[in-house]
């Protein structure tokens, strides 16, 4: 793959990236991240909303609700979507954590 190519790649994600945010009304409290499958997770796609701060399990479910939504009326995949919550203070994926959902799952 040459270089004119990655850079061409990477530059339509991060777009990608940034229209998602602002399509989706997402507050500057979360931010979302929607990855496509990869390699032994054939068909499972990734939804995370990350906050940056300390939230409730009402607040977590109504995000990610809203966030699966646009995306859904954005987008159909061909597979399953896991869906998560996360917080994490520093914007860091080494300091992530699980938010838990009102009704005590993590997904």
């Amino acid at each position: 793959m040459r270089i004119d190519s990655v850079v061409l790649r990477f530059a339509s994600l991060l777009l990608l990236q940034i229209w998602a945010g602002s399509v989706s009304g997402a507050p500057s409290r979360y931010r979302v991240e929607f990855h496509n499958p990869v390699r032994g997770a054939e068909g499972i796609y990734t939804l995370d909303v990350i906050f940056s701060h300390k939230t409730t399990a009402a607040e977590a479910d109504r995000a990610l609700r809203r966030e699966l939504g646009n995306m859904l009326h954005r987008r159909m995949p061909d597979g399953n979507i896991l869906a998560s919550a996360w917080y994490s203070p520093t914007g860091d994926e080494i300091d992530e954590d699980l938010v838990g959902l009102p009704d005590g799952s993590l997904h």
